[in-house]
């Protein structure tokens, strides 16, 4: 190999070894950071470390209700634990993390800790305040009804007899 070449190589090799340990060492700090801790297979020890109000006393009986009940397959169950409150779970809420969960077993866990709501407006049954009766109809309705039309009739009349006037008067002064 000629000597430009294996510069290149080394060039090649000694910026992949850069990138590549640049990525593994931003992957440690970020895992570092505790963005999440799979709480069905940390220690004791992790979750002491990784959770925010959670000591050597509380990571264990998260680790002994995990084995009572198997796994945990909702972060909402670390309230069943003693000692775990509603603000301890809130303050670690995005540090949390559950693996390895079947959607068949999540769809089945959802249901059971948030049945489905029936929200619709319950159906009212209203008071008839008046019975109905067609007298009291025909006597409002059909006066009103004659009164209404007498009305139409009278202006479609009125507009006629304008439209002659005016028909004339065009005539009138077309002849002249």
């Amino acid at each position: 190999m000629s000597q430009p070449i294996r510069n290149i190589v080394k060039y090649i090799v000694n910026t992949q070894f850069i990138l590549v340990s640049i990525a593994i060492i931003i992957n440690l700090f970020i895992y570092r950071l505790g963005l999440a801790i799979d709480i069905n297979t940390a220690s004791a020890e992790e979750l002491a470390r990784e959770l925010a109000y959670v000591g050597p006393v509380k990571a264990q009986r998260i680790v002994e209700y995990r084995q009572k009940i198997g796994r945990f397959m909702y972060p909402e169950q670390l309230l069943e634990v003693y000692g775990i409150g509603p603000k301890t779970l809130e303050r670690n809420w995005e540090k949390i993390a559950i693996g390895n969960n079947s959607s068949q077993q999540l769809a089945l866990l959802h249901e059971a800790y948030y049945p489905p709501l029936d929200l619709s407006p319950p159906i009212a049954k209203f008071r008839r305040l008046v019975t109905y009766s067609l007298f009291w109809d025909s006597i409002l309705i059909l006066p009103l009804f004659c009164i209404s039309l007498f009305i139409f009739i009278r202006a479609w009349l009125v507009s006629l007899k304008k439209d002659k006037i005016m028909v004339k008067t065009w005539e009138n002064a077309r002849i002249s």
